[in-house]
C-alpha cells in the first residue's frame, strides 16, 4: 500500500510542475450530471458484457452446429443471433463513448 501512495505523490507532483492545472470546484449540479453519467455508465458497461457474452455464446452453437446435417437451421438461427448481438454490442459502444465524452467535458470544461 505504501508504494501506491508514492505513484500517486509522484504522479500529483508531476501534475504541479507540469503546469497543468486541476479543475476548479465544480458546482453541486454539474456534480449531479457527472454522477448521473457515471451512473449510465456503469449500467452500459453491464448491458456491453451481457451482449458480448451473448455474441459468443451463439457464435459458439453456430460454429459448433453448422456442418450438423439435422442442425443447419439451428446453425442459421444462431448466426443471426450473434449478428444481432454483434449490432447491439456496437450500439451500446458507441453509446458509451458519448456519455464517456460528455463526462469529461464536464470534467475538464475550461471557463
Amino acid at each position: 500500500m505504501k508504494a501506491w501512495g508514492f505513484f500517486a505523490l509522484i504522479f500529483f507532483l508531476s501534475l504541479v510542475g507540469s503546469g497543468k492545472s486541476f479543475p476548479e470546484i465544480i458546482s453541486c449540479d454539474t456534480y449531479r450530471e457527472i454522477q448521473d453519467l457515471e451512473e449510465r455508465l456503469a449500467d452500459l458497461y453491464f448491458q456491453r458484457e451481457a451482449a458480448h457474452s451473448l455474441m459468443q455464446k451463439h457464435t459458439a452453437n453456430a460454429l459448433r452446429w453448422q456442418f450438423q446435417h439435422d442442425n443447419q437451421f439451428d446453425a442459421r438461427r444462431s448466426w443471426r443471433l450473434a449478428q444481432e448481438a454483434r449490432v447491439r454490442w456496437l450500439e451500446i459502444s458507441r453509446e458509451i463513448e458519448r456519455i464517456e465524452g460528455k463526462r469529461n467535458n464536464l470534467l475538464f470544461e475550461d471557463d
